[in-house]
Parts: structure tokens; C-alpha cells; sequence
């Protein structure tokens, strides 16, 4: 039966057995089920390599089953941070085209009230097509990982659920209802696309907030990182200089990296200090202070 599983990192071209960063002693259970998230190998940018290797105890003697290479591509931190800038552009250019569709769709409404005929049905076809859209955006806005709407999200998810709904409802039966009762359905719309209009211009206006309270929880949890890792560094490097030995690779290796990410956190605390300079003078003096100092 099998006697323990491993996972082995290995180099991304060498046939060496690999270092164990994992591994499962199933004991007395028939089986074994287990998941394993990565750890701290996993953080470097570049191509990691692992294999699954499995031990028994078959009675011609123990050996050793091993999985083919499984291959994972690490972002660097710098990549990373490219991606969360093109999602949070993306999010900023969702939130003003929502913006200027919903008031897009409004002054259609208000155009076809002032019009003889109340709109016709080819108009208000039109004006339903941009009501969707509206609707459809305010999902992906608050399916974004990245929260752009903030603490404003609660009142957009309700516009969401019911005025943006009645909205299209209201659209959808406006060209059938009676021409006696139209004009007035066509108010109760206009008021709620109005009360649309207001929440998704609050949720806008706060977007800054939210982006500038994002990044810096991202700087904040990157700095104790760095923290936290540096002073596992240095315990390691005194261990090895009590024992009078020369630092390993992987202890030199691991002190490159660490430079490249201090260098990294340096310039996206200058790079927010720059953004938010505008809005808040003192908070961008003090990112500026903090990527001096680093």
C-alpha cells in the first residue's frame, strides 16, 4: 500500500529528484484525499515545477511512482501589478459608461414624453436597448473582484434588483399602453430612471475613495510581507553564521528577490504618491516619504 505522498520542486530543466515542499502520510487510511494551495515557492516570477511522488511497500522491496512534470507559470510582482492596473482602468471606464448610458437612456424618456406622438415604437425599442446595457454593466461592476463601487455597493445592488428591472419593464410596456395613460407612465419612468441615475453618479463619485483605499491596503499587506519575510531572512543567515557556514544559494537567492521586491514596493508607493497627489496632499507626502526610506 502506499506509505506517503510528496511534492517535489524541481528545476524547471533538471531531472534532479527536486526538493519535498509537501508531504502526506495517509497511515491506516485506505485512502488518501488532500489539497494543497502552494506556499511560498510559488511567489517568484517565472516557470515552477513540481511532480506527485508516491511511495509503497510492495514486498519486492519499496519504490517510488512519480507523477509527470506539473508546470505553473508565477507571475512576477511586477506583472501582477500590471494586471491590477488594466482591471482597475477597466472598472473606471465601466463605472463612466453606466453613468452616461443610464443618462442616456433618461433623456430618451424625457424626449419621447415631449414628443406629439409620446414616442414611437421603433424610439422606445431603442431607448429599451440602452436600459439593458445599463443593467448589464451594473452586474459586472458588482461582480468585480476588485469592489469599484465601494461602500456604495448595497444601494447599487438594490437599483439593481428593482429600478433597474421596472425600468425595462416599464420601457417593454409603454408603446401597448393606452395613448389616455401613457403620458403618465411615462413620469412614473422618468422618476425611476432619475432615482437610477443618482445612485450610479453617488457610486461614481465615491469610485476614487474605494480605488485609493484598495491600493493602499495592497501597499500595507506588501509591507508586511516584506516584513515578515526579511526577518525569516535574517533569523536564517545568523543561524548559518553561528554555525560558521558559508550562506547556502537558496539563502543568497532569497535575499535577490527580496531587493527586487523592496525595489518594486518603492516604486508603486511613488507611483500612488503621484496618483493621489491631487485629491490628498498629506497622504501622497507620506508615500513619498515611505519609498524614500525604502
Amino acid at each position: 500500500g502506499v506509505i506517503g505522498v510528496e511534492i517535489r520542486r524541481r528545476a524547471a530543466a533538471d531531472d534532479a529528484p527536486g526538493t519535498v515542499v509537501k508531504e502526506w502520510t495517509p497511515g491506516q487510511k485506505p485512502g488518501l484525499r488532500e489539497i494543497w494551495k502552494g506556499d511560498e515557492t510559488m511567489r517568484e516570477g517565472g516557470e515552477v515545477v513540481f511532480r506527485v511522488c508516491a511511495g509503497d511497500n510492495r514486498p519486492d522491496g519499496a519504490g517510488v511512482t512519480r507523477s509527470g512534470r506539473v508546470v505553473f507559470q508565477s507571475p512576477t510582482a511586477e506583472e501582477l501589478a500590471a494586471e491590477r492596473e488594466k482591471m482597475e482602468q477597466q472598472a473606471e471606464s465601466g463605472l463612466k459608461q453606466v453613468v452616461e448610458l443610464q443618462r442616456q437612456a433618461l433623456g430618451e424618456a424625457r424626449h419621447h414624453r415631449a414628443a406629439e406622438d409620446l414616442g414611437t415604437r421603433e424610439q422606445w425599442s431603442a431607448t429599451a436597448d440602452v436600459q439593458k446595457r445599463v443593467r448589464e454593466l451594473t452586474r459586472e461592476l458588482l461582480g468585480n473582484p476588485l469592489k469599484p463601487l465601494g461602500f456604495t455597493a448595497d444601494n447599487v445592488r438594490k437599483l439593481y434588483l428593482n429600478e433597474m428591472i421596472g425600468a425595462q419593464e416599464a420601457i417593454a410596456e409603454i408603446p401597448g399602453t393606452a395613448a389616455e395613460a401613457r403620458g403618465a407612465r411615462i413620469d412614473g419612468l422618468v422618476r425611476t430612471q432619475e432615482k437610477i441615475l443618482k445612485g450610479l453618479a453617488a457610486a461614481s463619485e465615491a469610485a476614487g475613495g474605494a480605488q485609493t483605499a484598495r491600493r493602499l491596503s495592497d501597499l500595507s499587506s506588501s509591507l508586511e510581507r516584506l516584513i515578515r519575510e526579511q526577518g525569516a531572512l535574517i533569523k536564517a543567515v545568523q543561524a548559518l553564521d553561528s554555525a560558521k557556514t558559508a550562506p547556502a544559494a537558496k539563502v543568497v537567492d532569497e535575499q535577490d528577490r527580496l531587493a527586487s521586491a523592496v525595489t518594486t514596493f518603492r516604486n508603486e508607493c511613488a507611483k500612488e504618491a503621484a496618483a493621489v497627489k491631487v485629491n490628498d496632499v498629506a497622504f501622497s507626502a507620506v508615500l513619498e516619504d515611505l519609498a524614500a526610506k525604502c
